[in-house]
């Protein structure tokens, strides 16, 4: 992993104090965490499985991006079914709705995704952690986004090794940079 990477890594490995997030936090996010996300993504040479790795190696870090993971697939979800994406990022639109679809993975998104509307979390008084990324993410140049997709299908893929793709034709670890 390179030093942004890791930087990522480390940034959803932290323990954040608060379950939910005042508006002096989404600042500082928005000043330091959410670059690091983006710049840590925006290469075509990301190394995910590090990243994954990293991630899987912490109990913090598995409960923080669970949440991300949530909050994602469900805003891809939104995307997709409003038609909010365009073809930058349409495979992983159409690769998070269909996940969503799936039993146990659609009880796992309403569990880490509660109360979570995307592209709306700013509405709120307060937000998660997950939410408040997601909502970053989905703000963000669409070839980021399906980066970032990328990462988290990677997230799902070793959490959850029953979901090796969503059918025969299509794998999801593979969102393509167009």
């Amino acid at each position: 992993m390179n030093k942004q990477e890791e930087n990522m890594v480390n940034t959803i490995c932290e323990k954040h104090e608060n379950s939910l997030w005042s508006y002096a936090e989404e600042k500082e996010f928005h000043k330091n965490a959410g670059p690091v996300f983006s710049s840590a993504i925006n290469s075509f040479c990301v190394d995910f499985k590090g990243i994954v790795s990293g991630i899987l190696s912490s109990p913090q870090g598995i409960k923080n991006m669970d949440q991300i993971a949530g909050c994602w697939i469900k805003a891809l979800d939104m995307q997709y079914k409003e038609t909010r994406y365009d073809d930058r990022n349409e495979y992983s639109a159409l690769i998070g709705s269909k996940l969503i679809q799936r039993n146990y993975l659609h009880d796992f998104v309403q569990e880490q995704s509660s109360g979570y509307a995307p592209l709306n979390a700013r509405l709120h008084r307060t937000y998660t952690f997950g939410m408040y990324l997601s909502d970053y993410m989905c703000r963000e140049h669409r070839t980021l986004q399906q980066t970032f997709s990328r990462l988290v299908f990677q997230y799902l893929k070793e959490r959850f090794p029953q979901l090796s793709c969503v059918n025969d034709s299509e794998t999801w670890e593979r969102c393509p940079l167009i």
